[in-house]
């Protein structure tokens, strides 16, 4: 609620307590201020965007599933699930993101690829109410990973038709990861590939994968279903 909408309820009741001091005997008492509760009205001023509630509402792995898809065929790895999970905002971290995601088992022997999970793959994307404040959420999660990070970290700015973005590459503790934060409109779109403590996949050419196919795809993906939904992603 702005100081403005403060300082005029502030008027109101200030001019109803004169009315009513000044009012004869046989005068009815002017009535109770009407104005919207603060609670609703606060969270009037933070409801979604049809962008938004259209997004939070995905099954991610319905939307780019075939993106998850796409990276583990291309470094040869095996999810552990079976396939990628949907994880909705709010669940898991960081809760922006709508993610399809999945652990994933990196070695090349069948006998141990039964057990062991040994890195990740992670598609996620929000949207926001501006493209302010999807860079916005692109910096906070940029922040966030940088504080993760053991070691040295890599990192290089990308762009391409979708907008511009950042990879990081270094070691958060699960071995070489790469990860891609991207915003395009308002849209943000996050990518992760973490090899694993084992270091049996091969990561060659993940930095130019990541960026010059997967997150292009993701967004035409995206920008396509919320165009199905009559909506534009800005």
């Amino acid at each position: 609620m702005t100081k403005k909408t403060i300082r005029g309820a502030g008027v109101a009741a200030s001019l109803a307590l004169l009315l009513s001091a000044c009012g004869g005997p046989g005068d009815e008492p002017a009535p109770e201020d009407e104005a919207q509760p603060q609670g609703e009205a606060e969270q009037a001023d933070i409801a979604d965007t049809d962008v938004q509630a259209e997004v939070r509402g995905w099954a991610a792995c319905e939307k780019f599933g075939a993106d998850f898809d796409a990276v583990v065929e291309r470094f040869g790895i095996e999810p552990h699930n079976g396939g990628p999970v949907s994880a909705d905002q709010g669940i898991g971290h960081p809760q922006e993101l709508v993610e399809c995601t999945d652990n994933v088992v990196l070695s090349s022997d069948p006998e141990r690829a039964e057990a062991t999970i040994d890195g990740r793959v992670s598609i996620g994307v929000s949207a926001a109410p501006t493209a302010e404040d999807a860079t916005a959420d692109v910096d906070r999660l940029l922040a966030e990973a940088r504080e993760d990070v053991e070691g040295d970290l890599e990192e290089k700015p990308v762009e391409g038709a979708w907008g511009e973005g950042l990879l990081l590459h270094g070691d958060y503790g699960f071995g070489e990861t790469y990860s891609v934060y991207a915003a395009t409109g308002v849209l943000t779109v996050r990518v992760v590939l973490e090899a694993g403590t084992e270091q049996d996949l091969d990561l060659d050419g993940a930095e130019e994968y990541l960026t010059e196919t997967t997150v292009p795809s993701v967004v035409a993906t995206v920008e396509g279903a919320l165009e199905e939904a009559g909506l534009d992603a800005g």
